[in-house]
């Protein structure tokens, strides 16, 4: 496919199966939970800006990103022919340009700056003042790509929805399509059978009484718990997904870390489980309540950290999950103290 017109590459999804902002995000989270109210303060400020702050506190491994590697094997045969090759992204300039000098394909970068957002029609805009219309082939994977697809003479198409490329043949009939197999990822994939087993406790005051309030109650407190660990176990899995992604006793954040498991996706669960759980609170006893956030963050704590290594790890990790049904046997027990009196 080798010809002279530059080849222009996104980032996001495309060179990697991953977003570079995200993963930044997990990275300060993970830091200290606090940024949280720094994060939504620049972000009030613009996605661009947004992208420069956190850039400039917190430094990616470019090693331990997921790269699309059938895509990236065609791009270093693209390369070796002598085309010449510009990563262009909606990411902040620092990590794309750590990131190209990881790979060693690009003669240039083309990024964000902490003013311009350079995404969808700002990128199409700079690529034709810079190439003109039709003077460069674009490789993308969303649909914010289209317009710049639009531009180009050649559009590939990168482990990109079957929905937006129908939407680019309309536009665009030099088209090629890259996609690499990949085993299906449910949305069970993203909740966790011991969350859902252990916050059974929540049944025992609703098998021993027959007030209808202490059985309300203990349904909720079954939602509540089940909703909120596993928001906290997803959650851990997340910030922690890049400190050893390919440990077989964590099977969904290995998922993460090779982006087989999408990333937005698991933030919104993460976001609807911490919903639920306050939307619960409201109609059960503070103490509960208070017990329950309290046994969630001890159970993020302790899940997000290193697991032991070698023979240890099995016992370890069983005495880890004993300790925490136990931990979860209190809010049953306190509610069932509650409905005493």
């Amino acid at each position: 496919m080798s010809t002279n017109r530059p080849l222009c590459v996104d980032l996001d999804g495309t060179l990697i199966a991953s977003d570079v902002l995200e993963e930044s995000l997990l990275v300060f989270l993970k830091e200290s939970l606090l940024n949280i109210f720094k994060i939504a303060l620049w972000f009030f400020q613009g996605r661009a800006y947004l992208k420069r702050m956190v850039a400039d506190h917190v430094t990616l491994n470019p090693a331990h990103l997921p790269y699309h590697q059938d895509f990236l094997t065609f791009l270093k045969g693209e390369h070796a022919s002598g085309r010449t090759l510009i990563l262009v992204t909606a990411s902040d300039a620092a990590p794309a340009r750590q990131i190209a000098a990881h790979i060693g394909l690009f003669e240039d970068v083309m990024a964000s700056d902490g003013a311009t957002n350079l995404r969808s029609h700002a990128k199409a805009k700079a690529l034709v003042d810079r190439y003109g219309e039709k003077g460069f082939d674009y490789a993308g994977n969303a649909v914010q790509d289209l317009p710049v697809w639009e531009k180009a003479h050649t559009a590939l198409a990168v482990e990109t929805p079957e929905d937006v490329v129908e939407e680019l043949f309309k536009i665009n009939h030099d088209v090629r399509l890259f996609k690499e197999h990949k085993a299906p990822v449910s949305w069970q994939d993203f909740f966790s059978p011991f969350a859902f087993f252990t916050s059974l406790i929540y049944w025992i005051p609703f098998l021993i009484f027959d007030a209808a309030a202490v059985r309300v109650h203990s349904l909720l407190g079954w939602i509540a718990l089940w909703a909120l660990t596993s928001s906290a176990e997803l959650g851990a899995d997340l910030v922690s997904m890049r400190d050893e992604p390919m440990r077989p006793e964590w099977p969904r954040r290995t998922l993460l870390a090779t982006g087989a498991m999408d990333l937005p996706k698991a933030f919104w669960i993460v976001g609807l489980g911490i919903e639920v759980f306050i939307l619960c609170a409201f109609f059960m006893p503070l103490i509960v309540t208070l017990t329950i956030l309290g046994v969630a963050s001890a159970y993020y704590v302790l899940e997000k950290g290193e697991p032991p290594r070698g023979h240890l790890l099995a016992a370890r990790r069983k005495q880890f999950k004993t300790g925490l049904i136990a931990a979860r046997a209190l809010p049953s027990m306190l509610l069932v103290i509650w409905s005493l009196f």
